[in-house]
């Protein structure tokens, strides 16, 4: 997983200071990658343990290589895969998304949607903007000043969280089941859940929306609503409120 903080602090910086001021790390390969990856693994040791070694066979990577031990951190960080003792093996999220044929499987997709929001910086990022993500500039200054990213990583970092989003097909519509919180399995980032509508529907729930309208200053309106509307009522909700309040674009007819 590339790391975003560099290796050690100034020479005299005290250690606590190196430690508060360590950036987040961030996945190797984004999660379309990581999911073919996690693939080549099944396709030979199914549900299986094994070790390190022979996975980094799998990806046509030496032992010990900074490519193996980064893609093994990349699919963890992405709750496919349990590296623990020396041993490794997929996870129940990695078995769902690879197995679930079902061309309309909602579980497979939120499955998919919780990967895409396992890492830590990328649920951060998520949870403030959603899909509205600010201008580059912006995003850029937030990763170099607040989240003390060096500039070698950004452009890698924005690349990689951009096509995971996309990927993922997280929208506006997508939010966390706020339930369950810290670790969705043991040694596993990323403790939530995602709503499917027939899940909702067993509960007899309404799908609870929201939309964050940006504001100056990089803050935002977050407009949330319990309704039993379609996402693509919602989006053309979305796109009213956006140009109503903020005059971003032009809503479609």
């Amino acid at each position: 997983m590339p790391d975003a903080r560099p290796a050690t602090g100034a020479p005299g910086e005290p250690p606590e200071k190196r430690k508060k001021d360590r950036s987040p790390s961030f996945p190797f390969i984004n999660l379309e990658t990581a999911i073919a990856r996690a693939g080549q693994f099944y396709k030979v040791d199914r549900k299986h343990e094994t070790t390190p070694e022979v996975a980094a066979q799998h990806w046509n990577y030496a032992a010990k290589s900074s490519g193996a031990l980064q893609t093994m951190a990349a699919l963890k960080s992405f709750g496919l895969m349990n590296v623990a003792k020396g041993r490794v093996r997929l996870t129940e999220r990695a078995l769902r998304i690879l197995l679930d044929e079902r061309p309309d499987s909602e579980e497979r997709q939120a499955a998919i949607k919780e990967a895409a929001l396992s890492p830590r910086i990328h649920m951060e990022l998520w949870q403030k903007y959603g899909p509205n993500l600010p201008s580059e500039p912006t995003l850029r200054t937030e990763l170099r000043i607040e989240r003390h990213f060096p500039d070698g990583a950004i452009d890698r970092f924005i690349k990689e969280y951009t096509e995971t989003i996309a990927f993922a097909k997280l929208s506006d519509f997508d939010k966390m089941s706020p339930a369950k919180e810290g670790f969705s399995e043991k040694g596993t980032p990323g403790g939530f859940k995602m709503q499917t509508s027939s899940e909702l529907a067993r509960r007899g729930a309404a799908a609870s929306l929201s939309v964050n309208l940006p504001l100056p200053r990089d803050n935002y309106i977050e407009i949330r609503l319990r309704s039993k509307m379609s996402e693509e009522e919602f989006k053309k909700l979305s796109d009213l409120l956006r140009f109503s309040l903020v005059g971003e674009s032009t809503p479609e007819n």
